[in-house]
């Protein structure tokens, strides 16, 4: 990975933990938008959540028709946001050009083929059961899981 690439990879993920751990929680309304935590109301509109009465930019909020005023911080969340989903979409594109160079290969076998090698490789465990400690733990493990799953 190049130089370049690590210090853009960092940045995206110091915007990832600013966007889901440090951003506040303003994402608040009325009963006409949104939801409502138990116990809670927007201080951004409100000057006292208990009474009800509205600040001035509630009253704006109220008069435009119940818009979300998106504040500096939620326009910072949402650059972010949106920057690291477009560069998660730009990675995928390029992992698919990757992907899609080699040479195709017959993709559809016979049926009975695909079958076989479902049971045999992916439910017995054909390739893993070759060495016989990490087979026989896998074993264990995937069979125990398997039973949990039906049970």
């Amino acid at each position: 990975m190049r130089k370049s690439h690590r210090k853009i990879l960092f940045l995206l993920i110091l915007c990832s933990f600013e966007l889901f751990l440090f951003a506040p929680p303003r994402v608040c309304g009325t009963e006409y938008y949104a939801f409502r935590l138990i116990g809670s109301d927007c201080t951004l509109c409100h000057t006292d959540a208990r009474v009800g009465h509205l600040n001035p930019t509630g009253i704006a909020f109220q008069k435009r028709g119940y818009r979300y005023p998106i504040t500096r911080d939620g326009a910072i969340s949402l650059f972010f946001g949106f920057t690291l989903f477009a560069w998660v979409l730009w990675g995928l594109r390029r992992r698919y050009r990757l992907w899609s160079q080699g040479k195709g290969e017959m993709l559809w076998r016979p049926f009975k083929e695909r079958i076989k090698g479902i049971f045999s490789y992916g439910l017995g465990h054909r390739k893993i059961l070759a060495s016989f400690f990490p087979g026989l733990s896998h074993l264990l493990l995937f069979t125990s899981f398997f039973f949990l799953f039906f049970a």
